[in-house]
């Protein structure tokens, strides 16, 4: 058997480190490529047109959404759930009002909710 020599294994460990290197550069790139996409998202909302952001009749189907997922979820946990529901779609949409989901998030938004509704109740005749 012929064991490493010190010169490799310095080597190797030069590579490996470089190689965590990149990783971590890459994990920071993309965390700022998505924060780059949510400031556009807002941005093109602002500067946008008048329908930049949902209709009122969207916001309603929003409302909706939300308000039967908090029913579904208030059921389960014995608390006012209403506020938690609204909290997690904001988050998700980085925004500060569901009347404030930029027009071209709308159908994500649905969906969103749709999914939460199937995994609370396994029924996928959604009442909204």
């Amino acid at each position: 058997h012929s064991f490493p020599t010190r010169r490799s294994s310095d080597l190797a460990l030069r590579i490996a480190e470089s190689v965590v290197k990149l990783a971590r550069s890459h994990v920071r790139l993309l965390r700022q490529v998505q924060t780059h996409e949510t400031r556009l998202d807002a941005i093109e909302a602002e500067l946008g047109h008048d329908d930049r952001f949902i209709t009122v009749s969207q916001a309603e189907q929003i409302s909706q959404g939300v308000k039967a997922i908090a029913l579904i979820f208030s059921k389960n946990t014995g608390r006012n759930e209403y506020g938690g529901v609204y909290g997690e779609l904001y988050r998700q949409f980085s925004i500060n009002s569901y009347k404030r989901l930029p027009s071209g998030k709308f159908n994500e938004a649905m969906n969103f909710l749709r999914q939460w509704w199937e995994r609370l109740t396994d029924d996928s005749n959604i009442p909204f």
